[in-house]
């Protein structure tokens, strides 16, 4: 039976701080080999990091492993970087389902409803 020597730890990234009216007022800078930007859209982490991009959102925490597989040493290995969303002044909050037909989730709704006079 094998045995798991390896500690392995959940670390959440640092949390950007908001503001009374929801803005970002204390920022968290994007860190590539950290982080994973889950809304970037073809942009590449490194490049989201060149930018100067800004953590808006953290989803999962960073899994590091301490040490090697026989649990020696002090060498920390990222097993699985932080998911987070990166701010965006040119995104758009589009859905992904086809069930919301791409509608815009920032956009009031235009449905009404008519009914037939009897």
């Amino acid at each position: 039976m094998r045995t798991q020597k390896a500690e392995y730890m959940m670390l959440p990234p640092l949390q950007p701080e908001y503001d009374a009216d929801g803005e970002l007022s204390a920022t968290v800078q994007f860190n590539a080999s950290m982080m994973n930007d889950r809304n970037s859209k073809g942009v590449a982490n490194d490049e989201l990091e060149a930018e100067g991009a800004i953590v808006r959102v953290v989803l999962f925490p960073l899994v590091v492993k301490k040490g090697d597989d026989e649990g020696v040493g002090d060498d920390e290995i990222v097993v699985c970087p932080a998911q987070v969303i990166v701010a965006g002044d040119n995104r758009h909050n589009f859905a992904g389902s086809s069930e919301l037909g791409g509608a815009s989730l920032g956009a009031r709704s235009r449905l009404s409803v008519v009914t037939d006079k009897s």
